[in-house]
């Protein structure tokens, strides 16, 4: 009961400064790109449709639990995706749909290929625009809830507030390597729910700096190494660290780092733990746990998250994105 309602408590201090958080779904970047930046959307020969289920502090009740469904493609040199989110944490439900347009631009008709098997790196030198326009619903739900004490934000009804916001993202890839710029939230829509009188009650924007190189080992080994840098309007800035090894392009792990690089001195950092498979051809699943280093670790089952990915006319020596 302690822990449950220090959760609760933390919920409302997240919606009370809400300027200050991204929405929940950002996280989970490494199963879908087109989360941090929408000008990933179209880089693949092949239409991704994805599912995405994910549950946080598994064995608690109320614990926060998120699903996203995607599907993302292109027309010539335009790409595009339609994203639903669905979250939901304690008496907060946030629900989301998001449009993404996306422009791809070749710098260089010159191909590279890899010495030794003469398959294509990530093809040609390209530069990527994108653009995502997104409505949100944010939800309290307050029915049956009750204080020990009077609180004017408890008005024991359903609270619903409805917003707009908009990401822009560049992305630049070349020889196997990637370097992504994005920017969320930039409308910074003002969020009229539970305390309406304050002017800070809003998202903040955020921007994500996003950089990787695949490394060929030899023919059925590449690896990944990436690093994802995000911070926002009050400099608080988290720093993730990735490595991915790939075999055979059918399997693949994945370890992450992340950290508060605000206050190094606090066991504010979690582990991310990764594996994927396809599972038979442009049929893809994942899976990831999280381990965080704080008390409220020991008192939960962790993090846990299932991808199913789908590859809609993939072609058998199409590059994967996503593995």
């Amino acid at each position: 009961m302690k822990l449950y309602i220090t959760i609760f408590l933390s919920i409302l201090l997240k919606i009370n400064c809400l300027y200050a958080q991204e929405l929940p779904f950002y996280k989970s970047y490494f199963f879908n790109n087109i989360l941090i930046n929408p000008a990933f959307s179209g880089l693949e020969d092949y239409t991704p449709i994805v599912l995405l289920d994910k549950h946080q502090w598994l064995g608690e009740e109320s614990s926060p639990a998120t699903q996203l469904f995607s599907v993302s493609g292109k027309i010539k040199n335009t790409g595009y995706a339609v994203s639903i989110f669905n979250d939901k944490a304690g008496h907060f439900f946030t629900q989301s749909v998001q449009l993404t347009y996306s422009h791809h631009i070749i710098l260089s008709k010159k191909k590279h290929f890899r010495r030794k098997t003469g398959k294509i790196i990530r093809e040609r030198p390209e530069l990527s625009l994108g653009l995502t326009l997104a409505a949100y619903r944010l939800n309290f739900d307050q029915v049956g809830l009750t204080t020990n004490y009077y609180d004017p934000a408890i008005t024991g009804k359903m609270e619903t507030a409805n917003f707009p916001d908009a990401n822009f993202g560049v992305y630049y890839q070349k020889k196997g390597g990637f370097i992504s710029l994005s920017f969320h939230q930039i409308i910074a829509s003002r969020i009229n729910l539970y305390n309406r009188e304050d002017e800070n009650n809003r998202f903040q924007r955020q921007l994500f700096l996003y950089l990787g190189k695949e490394v060929v080992i030899d023919e059925s080994l590449n690896v990944e190494p990436s690093f994802l840098l995000k911070t926002n309007e009050s400099m608080q800035i988290e720093l993730n660290v990735n490595f991915k090894l790939i075999y055979q392009n059918n399997y693949w792990i994945a370890v992450t780092y992340s950290r508060d690089a605000n206050n190094l001195i606090d066991q504010n950092h979690l582990v991310k733990f990764y594996v994927g498979t396809k599972i038979f051809h442009a049929f893809h699943t994942a899976y990831a746990y999280n381990h965080m280093f704080n008390k409220l670790q020991i008192n939960t089952l962790g993090t846990h998250e299932l991808m199913l990915r789908y590859n809609l006319f993939e072609e058998k020596k199409s590059r994967n994105y996503y593995y």
